[in-house]
């Protein structure tokens, strides 16, 4: 469309612009080069400036602006008004075209959003892996591994001198317990029934008394929202308490909800 443009009126540049969104955007131009103009931005349905042309054309379908032709006359000259005739009778047959270009225009776009929301998820759920493989590891294994090393010694010893029995079985139902609170923190790392049931003020009311460091909560006013949106302020406060405890070297935290 833009070489027939350019050669039917002898302009020195044609262009045809595609709407995408809030502005102008041009899809082609003859002769071609390496760079094309900026996109232009829109102000409703009426066509911006562009530097540079003699002459701007809407091209439209059932009445939706869909893009513009634009031609550039060389240095001295000016257009012609069969000139002019061609270029609106060609912006009137090319409102379907771009009505087509447009269509593929914004599926392309969509397609490109959705694979890079498709990269980001499959991240985030690596990322989510590592960090319950890294915890199963680090806590339930190791206190399982404990577990088992103890009790292998408890056979030994109730075999050998039965009246140490009583302080070991002690100590293994404390070693039992500590696995299961380590496994329980995980399952509640994934999704605290808390946070579920009775919301964040709850959720991280008790978050707050497991923490090394003392921390003050103000959850004055805060409701119940949407699952994901409670999902994300708990966890990120989580990572906050966590990483104070690890690093910051405070002895007080305040949590403002």
């Amino acid at each position: 469309m833009a070489e027939v443009l350019a050669h039917g009126t002898g302009a020195s540049r044609a262009e045809a612009w595609l709407r995408i969104g809030a502005s102008l955007q041009c899809a082609a131009r003859y002769p071609d080069t390496a760079t094309r103009p900026d996109p232009v931005p829109l102000d409703g349905e009426s066509l911006p400036e562009i530097l540079g042309v003699d002459a701007l054309v809407p091209v439209r379908y059932q009445g939706e602006l869909l893009g513009a032709l634009a031609i550039g006359k060389p240095r001295g000259e000016s257009l012609m008004p069969i000139e002019e005739k061609l270029l609106a009778d060609l912006a009137r047959q090319a409102g379907l075209v771009l009505k087509n270009v447009r269509l593929a225009a914004d599926l392309r776009l969509r397609l490109e959003e959705l694979r890079a929301s498709r990269e980001r998820l499959v991240s985030a759920q690596d990322a989510e892996r590592r960090r319950l493989e890294r915890n199963i590891h680090d806590g339930a294994q190791q206190n399982l591994v404990a577990l088992k090393v103890k009790l292998a010694l408890a056979r030994g010893v109730w075999k050998k001198d039965p009246q140490r029995m009583g302080p070991l079985i002690e100590e293994l139902v404390g070693e039992a317990d500590e696995s299961l609170n380590t496994l329980r923190e995980l399952a509640r790392g994934i999704y605290p029934p808390l946070l579920a049931d009775q919301g964040l003020a709850a959720a991280l009311q008790a978050q707050v008394r497991r923490s090394p460091l003392a921390v003050e909560l103000d959850a004055d006013g805060a409701g119940r929202y949407r699952p994901d949106m409670e999902a994300a302020v708990y966890f990120c406060c989580l990572e906050a308490l966590q990483n104070a405890a690890k690093y910051s070297g405070a002895n007080r935290v305040d949590l403002r909800l």
